[in-house]
């Protein structure tokens, strides 16, 4: 499967929860391996959760 610059940018958030097929995995590893941009724009999106994960609101489970 070849994949687009707008398909693979789809791609990329459910790439780095895990949520991709094997197949969809494959295809866009194999974009990301040629196309610049769109690494650039998978470590933008790296860098976002990353500071999310570390300055993002926290939920508390025991409030009601």
């Amino acid at each position: 499967m070849r994949l687009s610059c707008r398909r693979a940018r789809g791609l990329l958030s459910p790439y780095l929860d895990g949520a991709l097929t094997a197949s969809e995995r494959e295809a866009l590893e194999a974009h990301l391996s040629t196309c610049r941009a769109c690494r650039a724009e998978l470590e933008s999106l790296r860098r976002a959760m990353s500071t999310l994960r570390l300055h993002g609101p926290r939920l508390d489970a025991t409030a009601t």
